[in-house]
């Protein structure tokens, strides 16, 4: 595996981003090097490749009120079965919903 990466310190802004070629374990010591202890990892393919090695902790899962029909999937394959705990639910005027969940931890539900 190696999705793209990408790393910028809070506040930044989006032109102090930068990207690199690694594996989801190896950006994390990466980030880990850096001082970061919570990052953004956006993308179907990249997140596919962080659920699969169980590095995601934290997830928001946004539905739109329009059935697609056939279409490019949001997430591919992940052999990894990921148990969610839903923390808060937002919906919008706009009929777009926001589900914000976390990984179950052991020993907890």
């Amino acid at each position: 595996m190696g999705g793209r990466c990408s790393c910028s310190p809070a506040g930044a802004g989006r032109g102090r981003v930068t990207f690199w070629p690694q594996s989801p374990p190896a950006a994390l010591e990466r980030w880990k090097s850096l001082g970061l202890d919570r990052v953004y990892v956006d993308g179907g393919a990249l997140i596919s490749e962080f659920l699969a090695h169980a590095l995601v902790d934290d997830l928001v899962l946004t539905t739109v009120p329009a059935l697609l029909g056939s279409g490019v999937p949001l997430f591919h394959p992940v052999l990894v079965k990921t148990a969610l705990w839903l923390e808060a639910v937002t919906s919008w005027p706009s009929g777009v919903v926001n589900l914000s969940c976390s990984r179950v931890q052991k020993g907890r539900p």
